[in-house]
C-alpha cells in the first residue's frame, strides 16, 4: 500500500486471501480497513488482471469502478466524494 498526502491517494497493490478463506467475508473486512486506515484519502487506485474474473467482480461491489484497460489489467478507482460509503 502506497499513500500520497500531498495529492490525497492511495494505492493498493496485491492482495492474497488464501482459497480456504475466500467467500467469508476477510476480504472484503480488509478492503474497508484499509479504507479506514487513510482518512485523508479522497481516492483510492488499484489494478487486477482482465483474466481474474472473481476479483474484477469483488472490486466491483465493493464500489471501484473502471477508469482503464491497458496491457491485460483493469485500473480502478473509488472515491470518498459522492459515495455513500464514506
Amino acid at each position: 500500500i502506497f499513500s500520497d498526502e500531498t495529492k490525497n491517494t492511495v494505492y493498493i497493490g496485491r492482495i492474497f486471501i488464501d482459497s480456504i478463506y475466500h467467500r467469508k467475508g476477510y476480504g472484503t473486512h480488509l478492503m474497508e480497513c484499509i479504507e479506514k486506515y487513510y482518512p485523508f484519502a479522497e481516492e483510492f487506485n488499484l489494478d487486477t488482471p482482465s483474466w481474474n474474473v472473481r476479483t474484477n467482480a469483488f472490486y466491483e461491489k465493493l464500489g471501484y469502478q473502471i477508469i482503464k484497460e491497458e496491457d491485460g489489467f483493469v485500473f480502478y478507482r473509488k472515491t470518498r466524494k459522492g459515495t455513500s460509503k464514506f
